[in-house]
């Protein structure tokens, strides 16, 4: 476990450009924070750093964290195209369904706030597009086929108000010989 966490440190920064001892901070990790929602909320990010990467984006910058706005966790760009990018994790304490409450959950953080941090992110950086990333960590994830996690986005999109400019990846842990696109959803498509 610890190898692989290391891994991951290495890979990311190598892919942002940013040092690992500064990468902590610049994921807005919290030290002194001993929940460990803060921990696995900065390896949700950073695991979407590598899939981002994977899916072809470049140039991807983690956004430090501020109190004067709220802003997304990370600016990419893919194909010329600038995005804001904002992350999120469904928790391992809740386990969460397609067709149960996977999209109305999605839909109601999307609405509370993470709209607003991708909006504010988008016009303070001149972004053309955002994305809105969702980490499944819970066990229901392993539940989930490629096509359940496809279903899952679309109608998480279509419950989010199908925002323009705006698209939606799920993934889940993905571990061994799978490979990425089999543990990842997208919708609305990237564009070529």
């Amino acid at each position: 476990m610890r190898k692989n966490i290391d891994d991951l440190f290495r890979i990311v920064s190598e892919i942002t450009l940013v040092p690992s001892e500064a990468l902590p901070e610049r994921l807005g990790f919290q030290a002194n924070n001993q929940d460990r929602d803060n921990f696995q909320s900065l390896l949700g990010v950073m695991r979407t750093v590598t899939i981002l990467h994977h899916l072809d984006f470049v140039e991807i910058q983690p956004l430090c964290p501020t109190d004067k706005r709220p802003e997304a966790d990370l600016l990419a760009m893919r194909q010329g195209v600038k995005f804001a990018i904002e992350v999120f994790r469904s928790n391992e304490d809740t386990a969460r369904y397609l067709g149960l409450n996977l999209e109305d959950y999605i839909e109601r953080r999307y609405k509370k706030d993470k709209k607003i941090q991708l909006d504010e992110t988008m016009s303070n950086h001149t972004c053309s597009k955002a994305i809105l990333v969702v980490v499944l960590d819970s066990k229901s994830s392993e539940l989930f086929s490629k096509n359940d996690l496809q279903e899952a986005a679309k109608e998480s999109f279509r419950e989010m108000g199908f925002p323009d400019n705006t698209h939606l990846i799920i993934f889940s842990e993905i571990e061994g010989d799978v490979t990425v696109e089999d543990g990842l959803a997208i919708f609305q498509e990237l564009p070529p």
